[in-house]
């Protein structure tokens, strides 16, 4: 019977692992797991933020089908991966969060997705960190009573072995550890790299060289060029650079990216140094061969590109995330450490990991099964065109909805309270000058938003 581990990281953009291209960042574990594996290049998450895209991953449809689109906005699936592999007999176990927005929400504690037996519940605010708290104290760590305060400090207060992400890798560990050859369906979900950007040593000094690009247009004309990016960045900074000027504020935020760039990258290979523990720890029980690896984020993190935090938007930097998908034994074939680079969403993992054990695919996910791309490279449904979308509650109180759909050639984003946007992705790969509204054009904005509807979303 195949063991199943879904590993969801938060935040982690698909370009900071080293075997897809960036020479830059060090990730050993993930680079040698992708030899074992199948690995997607084009992989875009369905929606942010967490709510959203965790959910998407979990239930294969798109954000404005399940529902749980920002914490006002409840879960509406009756169905997810948790509940249907226990359907076939196997459990299925929590270690991390969902996020989920289910009645009735509480702000301290996100909703669990309904289904999960939760080992080890973590996430970023004092009851998800609880856990880690006590382990902190038992070793002799000074704790706060805010446990949040420990990410305030200039430099981690704890060393790499005790961290956050060596907590809940602990937890995962001892878990398997506690079973036999069979443990059933793990998601473990990490919430690293995501901010506060402190990484404990050595892994904080790793990258003193490294320094954010600056974005392909200076503040001013970029802020300019859309009244949804002022929206975006007035929404990050609020009045953190009032009468300042233009100039002064690149330069501030230029300082800014490069400091928390090396954080993000130091955060990443601390967690890369983890899975490799996990990964060794299954190879010494027996159990590698045998298990179903996914490895994957929610969504991604824009750190400095277009002059933005976080993960909004449009942009690529915000959905485009990393796969990796290590087949059990007895599904491996010459695929085995091959970069596909086919557009795949996060929609396609549920019914990807259903197709690969035997279980029923509910008509219900939206998402398609890459299995035949995993077995021999061929899958006639290979997607020619990639969708995502993201919610953003204006000054205004204002819901916008930015729906985008990308394939080879243009980028269409349709924006609820703005004006639309396209772009011409190769005479135009910085996405810098709108064609939405001229008028030869307005055909490839048609075609674009009849797509959308094909699929319910317009």
């Amino acid at each position: 019977m195949t063991n199943i581990i879904l590993i969801c990281v938060d935040q982690m953009r698909a370009d900071t692992i080293r075997i897809l291209g960036n020479p830059s960042i060090i990730t050993p574990n993930l680079d040698a797991l992708s030899l074992n594996s199948v690995v997607f290049s084009n992989h875009f998450s369905a929606g942010s933020p967490c709510s959203p895209a965790r959910t998407s991953l979990l239930t294969g449809q798109y954000p404005a089908t399940h529902g749980s689109i920002t914490k006002n906005h409840r879960l509406k699936s009756t169905t997810n991966l948790a509940l249907e592999i226990k359907k076939i007999g196997l459990s299925s176990t929590l270690f991390g969060f969902t996020d989920t927005v289910i009645p009735p929400y509480i702000q301290e504690k996100e909703g669990i997705m309904p289904g999960f037996d939760v080992q080890c519940y973590m996430n970023l605010h004092n009851i998800g960190l609880s856990g880690w708290a006590k382990e902190l104290q038992k070793k002799g760590y000074h704790v706060l009573p805010n446990i949040m305060d420990i990410y305030r400090a200039e430099k981690a207060p704890y060393n790499y072995h005790d961290s956050d992400t060596a907590f809940l890798t602990d937890q995962v560990i001892n878990y398997v550890a506690s079973q036999g050859q069979e443990f059933g369906f793990i998601h473990l979900s990490y919430f690293r790299p995501h901010p506060p950007f402190i990484a404990p040593a050595p892994y904080s000094e790793y990258y003193p060289e490294v320094n954010c690009q600056k974005p392909e247009v200076d503040l001013e004309t970029f802020l300019s060029m859309h009244p949804f990016h002022e929206c975006l960045f007035h929404q990050l900074y609020k009045n953190t650079f009032n009468n300042l000027s233009y100039k002064q504020i690149e330069s501030i935020l230029t300082e800014r990216f490069s400091r928390d760039k090396r954080a993000y990258y130091g955060l990443i290979t601390e967690l890369d140094y983890h899975l490799g523990r996990l990964i060794t720890f299954l190879k010494d029980k027996g159990v590698y061969d045998e298990t179903l690896l996914i490895f994957t984020s929610d969504h991604g993190e824009l750190l400095g590109d277009k002059w933005l935090y976080e993960k909004g938007g449009y942009f690529d930097q915000s959905f485009h995330v990393p796969l990796l998908i290590k087949p059990p034994k007895a599904l491996r074939s010459k695929q085995e450490g091959k970069i596909v680079d086919s557009f795949t969403s996060s929609i396609d993992l549920m019914p990807t990991i259903l197709d690969i054990i035997n279980a029923p695919i509910p008509e219900s996910v939206e998402g398609l099964s890459l299995a035949e791309l995993l077995s021999d490279g061929k899958n006639d449904s290979t997607r020619k065109d990639i969708i995502y979308e993201h919610y953003t509650t204006l000054p205004t109180k204002q819901l916008n909805r930015t729906l985008t759909i990308k394939d080879e050639s243009f980028k269409y984003v349709y924006c609820s309270q703005f004006e639309h946007l396209l772009f011409d992705l190769k005479s135009d790969p910085d996405e810098l000058k709108n064609l939405a509204t001229e008028s030869k054009h307005l055909n490839t904005v048609a075609y674009y938003q009849d797509r959308l509807r094909a699929e319910k979303l317009l």
